[in-house]
């Protein structure tokens, strides 16, 4: 037996899915148009669910205590857009676009590795510091650079690992046996992918 909780989470992002192959037999009207390799945004929701068999004060988890998620969302999540670091435009647009516009360039890495990478995937931002136009650090901090194609269940999958770490902490630091049962995003609001842990 297991009690469980569930934290529901909003916000706005886009991205573009590079490598994005349809078989038309199966779409609507015989459809070839692969929408989703155009760079799109969705309203996404992310329901992390979390249980444990014995209860911690009367819970399962503090609610408060899933703040970090917040945090995540702010910093690499809400209006930014997720590119695969195997996506051609990285190099074809914005590596180009830093290029031009980084005054400082001995030393500089054109990304930093963000702390929400975890031991698989690593996440990454920009390294604006020495990008001194306002329009083109505002542009590119909008793209955060990631190692796997932003499909709906890699973004769950992602988001449970990093959930997974954060919660493995807690659990050290409180000894409590705290389990991530499974992160569900949903770009849409009829599409919906979930990983289980």
């Amino acid at each position: 037996n297991m009690f469980t909780i569930e934290k529901t989470f909003t916000g706005d992002i886009a991205h573009r899915i590079h490598n994005q192959n349809l078989d038309s037999e199966f779409t609507e009207g015989n459809s070839k148009i692969l929408k989703c390799r155009r760079l799109h945004g969705h309203t996404y929701e992310l329901k992390v669910k979390l249980g444990a068999e014995d209860l911690k004060d009367d819970m399962v988890l503090d609610y408060n205590e899933i703040g970090f998620m917040k945090t995540l969302i702010d910093d690499i999540l809400d209006h930014r857009t997720l590119i695969s670091d195997l996506d051609p435009l990285l190099e074809k647009v914005l590596f180009k676009v830093w290029d031009d516009y980084a005054k400082d360039k001995s030393g500089l890495q054109v990304l930093e590795r963000s702390k929400w990478s975890t031991y698989k995937y690593n996440v990454s931002t920009f390294d604006l510091s020495s990008v001194e136009d306002q329009d083109i650090k505002e542009f590119l901090s909008a793209f955060v650079v990631i190692n796997f194609t932003s499909s709906s269940e890699n973004i769950a999958k992602w988001i449970f690992d990093v959930v997974q770490e954060k919660i493995n902490e807690y659990n050290k630091r409180n000894d409590t046996s705290v389990e991530v049962v499974s992160v569900s995003y949903k770009e849409t609001p009829k599409s919906e992918a979930i990983f289980l842990g």
